[in-house]
């Protein structure tokens, strides 16, 4: 597999973290077989296939290269997806916690009124009779003569 066709295969896009770890997984199994090869040829004859293992030893450097390059940016692609995250969950939970702060005394003047509404449905009248006493009965009463 030549540089470009890695190149090519590895910068879509389009494809998955996942799908990109396989790539990568791939291009490093192929540069440990290299450098097997590059043992084997060594251990059964010095000096043999001497410009074969130059181009092996270069291409494996080419693919190292390539590895590194794409663990760079696999790395920056994580760091940048929990910088996300956290945004994400502070634009969620912020105005909730504020929210509830400010609107908790509102929530419950409203609330006391709808208490008081239902309390008045029940007994029918506006004025709670039992908490009058009989002269402010009658200081009513004097009040609305005048």
């Amino acid at each position: 597999m030549t540089e470009n066709q890695i190149n090519s295969n590895l910068a879509d896009e389009t494809k998955s973290f996942h799908d990109q770890i396989d790539e990568i997984r791939s291009i490093a199994e192929e540069s440990l077989h290299y450098v097997k090869a590059m043992y084997q040829s060594k251990t059964e004859g010095l000096g043999k296939d001497e410009p074969d293992l130059k181009s092996l030893v270069q291409e494996n450097l080419n693919l190292s290269h390539e590895i590194y390059r794409l663990t760079k940016k696999i790395k920056n692609q994580l760091l940048w997806q929990k910088i996300f995250g956290v945004i994400k969950l502070l634009i969620i939970v912020v105005p909730l916690v504020v929210g509830s702060i400010f609107l908790y005394p509102y929530a419950m003047q409203m609330i006391e009124t709808y208490q008081q509404i239902t309390e008045t449905a029940k007994t029918g009248s506006i004025i709670d009779t039992s908490k009058l006493s009989p002269e402010m009965i009658q200081n009513l009463l004097k009040q609305i003569k005048k």
